[in-house]
């Protein structure tokens, strides 16, 4: 199975919550660029700490998918994270990445598919 990478780019609203744009090489059509909301499970009024478990919402061209995103600082550091997306109920991790907070309220990630 082939590795396919791509890029999201977030917002950091109120409560932690995360609204962004990302697009990948997976798209037949490249190019694109897609929505998805996440939603923390546990609200933070800190919008730093983004670490945490996402209630996530991918909107896509005739496909829509629910998931979780997960994510976690790395250890040792200050900026970067480890960000796992899981969908529509997998039993395991559909997209590994890394994160970095570029400035306030916004957060960054390159992945790849697992």
């Amino acid at each position: 199975m082939a590795v396919h990478n791509g890029i999201a780019l977030y917002d950091i609203g109120l409560g932690g919550c995360l609204t962004g744009v990302y697009a990948n090489e997976q798209d037949p059509q490249a190019g694109r660029v897609f929505n998805e909301i996440a939603r923390r499970k546990s609200p933070t009024d800190d919008p730093q700490n983004i670490e945490g478990i996402y209630e996530a919402m991918y909107f896509e061209w005739g496909a829509n998918h629910h998931g979780e995103l997960h994510i976690k600082k790395v250890h040792g550091t200050n900026n970067v994270f480890d960000v796992v997306w899981i969908l529509d109920g997998s039993a395991k991790p559909d997209y590994v990445g890394k994160g970095y907070i570029l400035k306030p309220h916004v957060f960054v990630v390159h992945y790849e598919s697992n």
